[in-house]
């Protein structure tokens, strides 16, 4: 005896078809959600990291002009470090407020400035001081660079537009 059953009901076969292609369709759109939803991850990762690193050269820099500010003999232009410490607030309170406004939550930076303590305590750091934020602010035109080609907030990329013409100019 032959089972005859599906040749004789067309409406059973189509159900059956139209059930595996549902399959078929549902199964290819849940692993391309679960690929986008991996690049966007590691999309955030990499904003997050590049903003964490941008706030602590910023504070770096400001701690670093700060500290010459303090010292009473300083042998190079006030002008300039208050120039670079004037410019480096004003991109951290810029970069706080883009932050803010895009609900974005960065860790509070662990600035270590690493000084050598005894070209400090003996105020000959002039030459140091001016290599070390020489190099925090190459460091930090290239994060905002980076900012400026990876990130896809206009926010983002605009305000790196706007800060790495002030770093370059200032550099020492």
């Amino acid at each position: 005896m032959k089972n005859t059953s599906l040749k004789k009901n067309p409406v059973k076969e189509i159900l059956l078809l139209c059930s595996i292609l549902f399959l078929f369709q549902y199964c290819t759109f849940k692993e391309e959600k679960v690929e986008n939803k991996q690049a966007n991850e590691v999309t955030t990762k990499i904003y997050f990291t590049l903003l964490a690193r941008l706030n602590e050269t910023n504070i770096k820099i400001i701690k670093i002009t700060t500290l010459i500010l303090n010292q009473t003999e300083t042998k190079f232009s006030n002008h300039l470090i208050l120039k670079i410490e004037k410019d480096y607030f004003n991109i951290e309170s810029q970069l706080n407020r883009l932050k803010e406004e895009n609900l974005i939550v960065t860790q509070k930076p662990i600035s270590s400035l690493n000084l050598n303590k005894e070209v400090v305590k003996n105020g000959t750091n002039g030459k140091y001081t001016l290599q070390l934020i020489e190099t925090l602010i190459l460091n930090e035109i290239s994060i905002l660079q980076e900012i400026e080609k990876t990130f896809t907030n206009d926010d983002f990329t605009k305000f790196a537009c706007k800060a790495v013409p002030i770093l370059i100019e200032n550099q020492v």
